[in-house]
């Protein structure tokens, strides 16, 4: 068992890693056809699926509601046309991610009570989980850190694919206030030491957490949201 859970991590760690960034670089390579991030991202999804495969299966009501979430947000991003797709993961872990070519996990710690971040009833808050991972998938974080040239910013791409998960929410009819305020929670959650309690953790649970070490902390991105929220808003209310 503990063998399948580190070559789990092994693959997503390196999948995150590429997807965490913002360039800097000028000149940077042209970038490959957005058919490649496809086929990486497929691949990548298919063996960790296969690694993460449960015998609990997912919330059924869950997984449509976060699939209907991800149809409204991707047909509004800057890349529509990708074969998006969303997968939830039956695991305490609360965080999600996104393969290049716009496959997302969503693992069901998320909506935990006592350590996740994001309530399962309220749909603008999961609508604001799934636009930052469609964010990483459109504006291409893998291509432009593996074949771009970009040097690897970590905080940088976090912070630019809240910046777009926020407007797609925006033009999708979510209220994008929502993302500052699970952010904001994920900050108290933090403060409060939920993800780095003394009670005893898997290694892969702690493994989990040095990965997303390098994020921005959830201060950090509520700080950063409320600078382009004004933006964000005339948007929204262009909905209604």
């Amino acid at each position: 068992m503990e063998s399948k859970s580190r070559g789990t991590l092994v693959l997503l760690t390196v999948a995150f890693a590429l997807l965490a960034s913002v360039a800097h670089a000028a000149g940077a390579h042209a970038l490959p056809p957005i058919s490649e991030d496809v086929e990486v991202g497929k691949e990548a999804l298919q063996r960790s699926l296969k690694l993460m495969a449960s015998e609990r299966a997912a919330d059924p009501e869950m997984v449509a509601r976060v699939q209907g979430i991800l149809h409204r947000v991707a047909a509004v991003s800057d890349l529509p046309a990708l074969p998006y797709e969303i997968h939830v993961v039956p695991s305490s872990i609360a965080n999600a991610g996104c393969y290049p070519g716009g496959k997302i996990i969503m693992f069901e710690g998320i909506w935990d009570k006592k350590k996740g971040f994001v309530r399962k009833d309220k749909e603008d808050e999961l609508a604001s989980i799934v636009a930052h991972e469609v964010a990483h998938a459109a504006k291409r974080h893998w291509a432009r850190r593996e074949k771009g040239g970009e040097r690897p910013r970590h905080a940088e791409y976090e912070i630019e694919a809240d910046y777009r998960g926020m407007i797609y929410m925006a033009r999708a009819g979510y209220n994008p206030k929502t993302m500052i305020r699970v952010f904001s929670r994920q900050a108290i959650r933090e403060a409060r030491g939920h993800q780095h309690s003394h009670r005893p953790i898997s290694r892969y649970t702690r493994e989990w957490q040095q990965t997303f070490a390098s994020h921005p902390t959830g201060h950090q991105r509520a700080q950063a949201l409320r600078q382009n929220l004004r933006e964000a808003m005339e948007i929204y209310r262009a909905t209604k």
